[in-house]
């Protein structure tokens, strides 16, 4: 993770309860943050879990609405290196707890043995899906290798939002899988494929047979 004295401007001091450093290296807390990429002011809370050298912790939330992936990028890029590795997790329906509305969370995993997919294969097929709401997203299946599965959603409306990626997610993995969002900017490193429209907008998800690191005791969705 960055240095967070840099985003010392965006931090919420008041109340007490808000400033959060158990650390005492200013590494925690809670930061409204403008989005250049929006407008929208968000709410970005860092946190160290108690007990755990591996991961650390970011939610982030919007007033009236989830934020997009576009503005999950910015806060990502704001406050995570570009060669750390950053999950957004779909997590099995039974784990899933919507305890604050409107609020996305990444986890930064620090252990050099997760082994990163291959990010530059091109797609087997395409295919549409209908959402439950009518909509048509558009979604680019990759080659499977042994162990992960990626998928690639793109929409005719710009990026996908959270609950048509979940629609995505049980229509093609199921209720019960755990899928993941990869935040490592080398994903976003190849050019726009010609011949698939609006293939630059759009979201992988990623499965995996074998095991995926899951702060299953830290979870807060």
């Amino acid at each position: 993770m960055k240095v967070l004295k840099t985003l010392n401007r965006f931090r919420v001091r008041e109340p007490a309860s808000a400033y959060i450093d158990r650390t005492q290296k200013m590494q925690t807390g809670i930061f409204n943050i403008p989005l250049e990429c929006s407008r929208e002011t968000a709410t970005v809370t860092v946190e160290k879990p108690f007990n755990s050298k591996l991961w650390e912790h970011v939610s982030c939330s919007l007033t009236y609405r989830y934020p997009t992936f576009r503005e999950m990028k910015e806060v990502r890029k704001l406050l995570f290196e570009d060669d750390e590795i950053v999950i957004q997790y779909h997590p099995p329906k039974e784990k899933y707890a919507n305890v604050a509305p409107y609020c996305l969370h990444l986890w930064q995993y620090k252990d050099d043995k997760f082994k990163l997919p291959n990010f530059n294969k091109t797609p087997a097929y395409t295919y549409n899906l209908v959402l439950v709401s009518g909509k048509v997203l558009i979604v680019y299946e990759y080659e499977k290798s042994d162990e992960w599965t990626r998928v690639r959603v793109t929409s005719q409306n710009g990026w996908p939002n959270w609950y048509e990626l979940g629609e995505v997610k049980k229509a093609i993995f199921g209720d019960d899988s755990l899928v993941i969002q990869l935040y490592n900017l080398s994903i976003y490193s190849f050019g726009q494929l010609l011949y698939y429209p609006n293939y630059d907008q759009g979201v992988d998800l990623w499965y995996s047979t074998s095991k995926i690191p899951y702060p299953e005791e830290l979870s807060m969705y």
